[in-house]
């Protein structure tokens, strides 16, 4: 009676609380421990799913990168850099360095292993976090992928790239944007830096 005094109120407490476990007693008919088994199976579901994010087209990547065409000691930043794929595709065609930043741990180990299997990891680094968060001022060419309200909270920042700015899909705000189109896909968008005038 003791025993099953002691795991009840051990039901009870961990069912306050975010730990999963499977069941903490054998009693078919403890609502708690039921509980903890529908939360535990649930949250099995959730991380056995995929996921989810939208890549640039390939054939985008390439010609973006093409039109940035980085150089050897050029840094590239990318800015929620999904699968890596234009890292990739700018530090293998250009040799330069690439840094991607990534918010979803999930989807930077994918990124992670693609660029270890391109046997780029001394020219990429990849950083677990939120672009909102990140200085760009050591950056040569930045490109970002993502909804035009986040495009403009970072604006500010992405300017502060040392030659050029390129955007897939979305304008970038109260600046003279180059666009792009490539086999009828959503356009990019390119902002460059402007030379400072030279007086003789």
């Amino acid at each position: 009676m003791l025993i099953v005094r002691i795991v009840t109120a051990l039901c009870l407490l961990l069912a306050g609380t975010q730990v999963y476990a499977q069941r903490w007693c054998s009693n078919p008919n403890c609502a708690m421990c039921n509980r903890l088994e529908a939360e535990y199976n649930a949250r099995l579901a959730e991380e056995a799913k995929p996921p989810e994010f939208d890549p640039t087209p390939q054939r985008i990547v390439e010609a973006m990168v093409a039109v940035a065409a980085p150089a050897k000691g050029e840094v590239v930043y990318d800015l929620g850099c999904g699968d890596g794929r234009v890292l990739v595709e700018a530090a293998s065609k250009f040799g330069c360095k690439a840094v991607g930043i990534e918010i979803d741990p999930r989807i930077v180990e994918i990124a992670r292993k693609k660029i270890s299997k391109q046997k780029l990891t001394k020219r990429i680094q990849l950083i677990e976090g939120d672009i909102r968060e990140f200085e760009m001022d050591k950056a040569d060419v930045v490109f970002i992928y993502q909804l035009p309200e986040l495009v403009a909270e970072v604006k500010d920042e992405m300017l502060k790239a040392r030659r050029m700015v390129v955007s897939y899909s979305h304008p970038i705000p109260g600046v003279r944007n180059e666009e792009y189109k490539v086999d009828g896909a959503d356009p990019f968008y390119v902002w460059r830096r402007p030379v400072a005038a030279t007086w003789w």
